[in-house]
């Protein structure tokens, strides 16, 4: 035997089934959107935040490297050219101990004898000659 409900029962409208049908749809649809949103959201977040940290991790170390380098350029160089005016004696001066150090013998920059430039070389008490 089979049983046949009628479609227009009294106890179950037909409108108000289908209308708890579709919220509870348009619940699990929101919901659904909902997790995929924060899903992406997490993942681009994550990542954005993972970029920011490894750039500024990276500006950071360049610049203790630009300040090692400079520590290490905190000397003064003086080149002073020798009696024959070809060859210069280079001093370097460390600015930071204050300790001056003869580095080497080169060529000046001019590399041409200086034939009109006199120097003195004896040394003369009270500055008078």
């Amino acid at each position: 035997m089979r049983l046949i409900i009628p479609t227009n029962a009294p106890d179950v409208p037909q409108p108000a089934h289908r209308a708890a049908f579709r919220t509870r749809e348009a619940r699990t649809k929101y919901w659904r959107v909902l997790i995929v949103s924060l899903f992406f959201a997490i993942v681009i977040g994550g990542n954005l935040i993972l970029g920011a940290v490894v750039l500024i991790g990276n500006m950071q170390e360049n610049a203790k490297l630009e300040v090692a380098a400079t520590e290490k350029r905190k000397t003064g160089k003086i080149s002073r050219p020798m009696l024959d005016g070809v060859f210069c004696r280079t001093t370097v001066f460390n600015n930071k101990s204050g300790e001056a150090q003869e580095d080497k013998i080169e060529r000046c920059d001019d590399a041409s004898p200086a034939t009109n430039r006199t120097y003195k070389t004896d040394f003369v008490w009270g500055g008078k000659r």
